[in-house]
C-alpha cells in the first residue's frame, strides 16, 4: 500500500496514512511506536513505525520509517 496506493486484499485505493503510531510511555504521555531508544541519556527514538490502513476492508501495514537508524543497533 504504501508504494502502490492500493490494498493488496480488496484493491481498494483509498488509503489512510499516518506518520506515527500512538503508544503511552512513562506517565501514560502519548508517544510515538517505536522499536527502542538510542540510550538513557539521548533518549532519541529509534525504528519508528508508521501504518497504512485501508478505508475499504481494514487491512494495515506498518512500516519502520527509517530503516537505517536500526543499523549496527
Amino acid at each position: 500500500m504504501k508504494n502502490s496506493g492500493t490494498c493488496p486484499k480488496c484493491q481498494e485505493r483509498r488509503i489512510f496514512h499516518s506518520g506515527c503510531v500512538m503508544d503511552r510511555g512513562e506517565g501514560n504521555e502519548a508517544q510515538c511506536l517505536t522499536i527502542m531508544r538510542s540510550d538513557a541519556i539521548e533518549a532519541r527514538e529509534l525504528g519508528r513505525f508508521e501504518v497504512y490502513v485501508c478505508l475499504g476492508c481494514g487491512y494495515s501495514e506498518l512500516f519502520v520509517e527509517d530503516p537505517s537508524e536500526l543499523e549496527g543497533r
